[in-house]
């Protein structure tokens, strides 16, 4: 009687499973898939295609909110997507991704309302302020869920990226400086009791991330 011998050797491994999300990366998946929706209909809606929204800017201004717009397509809603993809997964990466395009949209969004003179608060502005508000509670929904050990930087780097945040909140802070040492409040260089329309400027009084 004969036998016949199976070859020998280690069996394939299957691949690994991927990690159940939880309750609170499935909503952040779904506020970051909202943010990207909301983000690509502004920009839709504005300057860089339709135009249909009305930004009462200068020139100048607008431009580099068509640059922003660009930004926005290009960089901000796919990493929106992006992070959505891998919180659906349980991923571990999934918050420290997210904060960023959330954080830019809070940042940026809270200046899209109380930037411009508005004459008047249309659908637009109530767009504005609907994402200012998802991205800010997006962002930190996604701090939330970043941990530690989420973050394996070394100490030499902490503190380099600790120095950076720190210049760059020093220069965004530089311009309230007088209201601290007490001088008198300007805007753009101008008194409040004298603003030129922004026509005439080439510039809007509130917003720091086109200054």
């Amino acid at each position: 009687m004969t036998t016949t011998e199976r070859p020998t050797g280690s069996r394939p491994s299957a691949p690994p499973r991927l990690a159940h999300p939880s309750r609170r990366e499935e909503g952040l998946a779904v506020a970051l898939v909202a943010l990207a929706a909301g983000l690509l209909l502004n920009t839709l809606l504005g300057p860089l295609v339709l135009d249909v929204l009305d930004y009462p800017v200068s020139a100048t201004i607008e431009n580099q909110l068509i640059g922003l717009e660009l930004v926005t397509v290009v960089l901000v809603a796919p990493s929106c997507l992006v992070a959505a993809g891998l919180a659906l997964r349980g991923h571990r990466a999934a918050g420290p991704l997210a904060i960023g395009p959330a954080a830019y949209t809070a940042y940026m969004f809270v200046q899209y309302v109380v930037g411009p003179r508005h004459t008047t608060y249309g659908a637009g502005v109530l767009l504005h302020l609907g994402l200012f508000v998802l991205g800010l509670a997006t962002a930190i929904a996604a701090w939330g869920l970043t941990t530690h050990s989420d973050l394996p930087t070394p100490v030499a780097h902490r503190r380099a990226h600790a120095v950076v945040l720190g210049v760059l909140a020093a220069f965004v802070l530089s311009r309230y400086a007088g209201l601290v040492l007490g001088s008198p409040l300007t805007i753009n260089g101008f008194p409040p009791s004298s603003q030129p329309s922004p026509r005439s400027t080439g510039r809007s009084s509130c917003w720091t991330s086109a200054s």
